[in-house]
């Protein structure tokens, strides 16, 4: 009678004498790198260049640049009082405008700064949406009002410094966008590894 030997165990390991992969297995925490500051510095920036835009884009309405822009254009519309009243709707309406985008803009990026500040992956990702859509609009609105842009030496410079905080955010979505960065971030959001 001949018997058969037991079976062996079979083991799960791979014939190279390895463990399979498993993602997450070796919990290892990834140092600071040096574009984490960068990016920390490059949203300060930002946020200081697009201040500075909203506050030239008032500049031409108390001085009133951009009321004798408008009137130029204005003048086979109405009567001077007709203007005078619709200069003083604009100059209300424009500081408004650029008063409300002002604060706006100064809560979201500070909203941005203090979650990046804390490591939260879910303000790198706002900063991102925030910069892509300011990025269109921006420059949407300046390539839209490109004729009245250059009226003035007051206008110049507000468009030079819309170009600079355009380049300084397109830098910032670089760095935002890096993948060291990123797992930097995204390993303190991530649930402990037991």
């Amino acid at each position: 009678m001949t018997t058969t030997p037991p079976e062996e165990p079979r083991s799960t390991g791979s014939k190279y004498g390895t463990e399979a992969y498993q993602p997450g297995a070796y919990s290892e925490d990834i140092s600071q790198p040096p574009q984490y500051r960068q990016l920390l510095l490059w949203t300060l920036l930002s946020m200081g260049f697009y201040l500075a835009v909203q506050i030239l884009g008032m500049v031409p309405i108390f001085t009133g640049e951009m009321q004798d822009i408008l009137r130029e254009d204005m003048a086979e519309v109405g009567t001077a009082e007709e203007i005078d009243q619709l200069m003083e709707l604009f100059a209300l309406f424009g500081i408004g405008w650029y008063a409300f985008l002002a604060v706006a803009a100064l809560i979201l990026y500070l909203v941005v700064y203090f979650g990046l500040k804390n490591k939260k992956n879910w303000a790198r990702i706002l900063g991102i949406v925030l910069a892509l859509l300011g990025l269109v609009f921006t420059l949407g609105e300046l390539l839209l009002g490109v004729g009245t842009a250059f009226a003035s030496a007051t206008l110049i410079i507000g468009s030079l410094i819309t170009l600079v905080w355009a380049s300084v955010t397109v830098f910032w979505l670089i760095l935002a966008f890096n993948g060291r960065v990123a797992k930097y971030i995204q390993q303190f959001s991530a649930p402990p590894k037991s």
